[in-house]
């Protein structure tokens, strides 16, 4: 009896454990940039920093909706192509959360490029979350392997090049 008591909490563990690191070793970047008007900023040129001034990553907002898009060193963005949409693109999302996991927890800047604004070494406070411990869930709105999402809002006016921290949400 002690035994299987001893292999349920093991079993358990790994299982909480496995979910945990899983969360550790990846995450995504969900960062909104919004103007004076609250709109989302469009066709931006972004370079992340951190603390020391180097440049962790570089990225976009693209021009329909504002989102923001990292460029992999290695891989370039994540886009979908006619011949092969889903796949690649699941694979692309999972190169970049594993290389997102790296840099992100050291992110303390960003610098914007939008038309005749720049806005340099802005200071971005990011709040990180996991749900790690329902992984294991098969429902689509609660499990799955869970990221560490990174999450935050800019707002600057670009009428004046400014950040704008009194700007509503």
């Amino acid at each position: 009896m002690k035994a299987l008591a001893y292999l349920l909490v093991i079993s358990v563990g790994g299982f909480l454990g496995y979910g945990f690191w899983y969360a550790q070793t990846h995450a995504y970047l969900d960062l909104d940039i919004v103007d004076e008007h609250h709109k989302s900023v469009l066709d931006a040129q972004l370079f992340f920093g951190d603390k020391t001034g180097q440049t962790l990553a570089e990225g976009k907002t693209d021009r329909e909706v504002g989102i923001v898009l990292l460029r992999h060193p290695a891989d370039g963005y994540c886009e979908t192509t006619p011949k092969d949409r889903n796949a690649r693109m699941r694979e692309c999302l999972l190169e970049h959360s594993v290389w997102q996991a790296e840099w992100l927890p050291r992110l303390s800047t960003v610098t914007i490029r939008t038309g005749s604004c720049e806005l340099a070494h802005v200071p971005v406070t990011l709040q990180a979350s996991a749900v790690w411990a329902f992984w294991w869930v098969p429902l689509p709105h609660v499990g799955g392997l869970e990221s560490t999402r990174y999450a935050g809002t800019l707002k600057m006016d670009r009428s004046r090049c400014i950040v704008d921290s009194n700007l509503p949400s």
